[in-house]
């Protein structure tokens, strides 16, 4: 029964190295498009610390003149289960700009429905 508790220990922690050591920006959003989690990467891009991403409206790290279009890919995701769309731009806390494609999908584990 041990063994059993520490391979899910084991897997969790990989999950978690895999998540924040990825090459790729990784976004978890809440219903609300609240960052509930993002890795290294991710901050980078958005040109922020990881922790004070948390909490924040994506559409805060996206261009003005991008925000509704990234509110329908939201909702889209959420009706749809999945997403794909490109030349998003992202107004950068340095206020830089970077244009990325954004695939989204819909993650359900238990009752929790988070958008990744």
């Amino acid at each position: 029964m041990t063994d059993h508790h520490n391979s899910g220990t084991d897997f969790q922690e990989h999950a978690r190295q895999l998540f924040e050591q990825a090459s790729d920006g990784f976004v978890v959003l809440d219903a609300e498009g609240r960052i509930l989690e993002i890795n290294r990467r991710g901050a980078l891009m958005q040109g922020c610390d990881p922790t004070n991403a948390i909490g924040h409206s994506f559409t805060d790290f996206v261009a003005a003149y991008d925000v509704e279009r990234v509110r329908q890919n939201l909702h889209q995701t959420w009706t749809q289960q999945v997403a794909r769309h490109s030349s998003i731009v992202l107004a950068r806390a340095d206020g830089g700009r970077l244009v990325v494609d954004v695939s989204a999908s819909l993650v359900v584990a238990g009752a929790q429905k988070r958008v990744l």
